[in-house]
């Protein structure tokens, strides 16, 4: 079952979050039979290969996609940064990017210091005044314009 302290399971982020036994179990047995480079004739590099193309089945299916659109990395941190790097190669000086501060800074730093060596804005949502927990959205209004390149906002951090 899942790996759980006392009676609360623990279940905070995809960084720390505990792995169900069968996930356990499954990376386990990868990493001892199928941990090898993709593209060998050899039974190790076969196998991590049907890893990838499996869970890249698995994601499309999920997000409702092909396969050759899902993308892996070693974590999201690691993954915006590469993406907000390629996306605002075309960003100039007068653009401007929305982030929240709600956000993982996962999602926040990377935007910044793109902006940052385009010379681009920062604009940051704000707050809900009657709901701190949440976003003012009524203020994308006046955030988001014909420069903005990007609003930058997770369904969940």
């Amino acid at each position: 079952g899942l790996a759980a302290a006392g009676d609360v399971a623990v279940l905070d982020g995809a960084s720390g979050s505990q792995a169900h036994e069968s996930v356990v179990r499954a990376m386990t047995d990868q990493l001892i039979y199928g941990s090898a480079n993709l593209g060998g004739l050899h039974a190790a590099s076969l196998r991590a290969e049907a890893a990838v193309v499996d869970a890249r089945a698995a994601a499309a299916d999920f997000f409702h996609c092909a396969p050759d659109e899902i993308v892996f990395g070693a974590n999201a941190t690691t993954l915006v940064v590469h993406v907000a790097r390629a996306v605002s190669a075309a960003w100039r000086r007068g653009d401007n990017v929305v982030v929240s501060p709600l956000d993982h800074d996962a999602n926040v730093a990377p935007w910044v210091a793109a902006a940052a060596r385009a010379g681009a804005e920062v604009r940051v949502l704000p707050l809900d005044r009657a709901d701190p927990g949440a976003l003012d959205l009524d203020a994308l209004d006046a955030l988001v314009d014909g420069r903005t390149k990007l609003v930058a906002v997770g369904v969940a951090s």
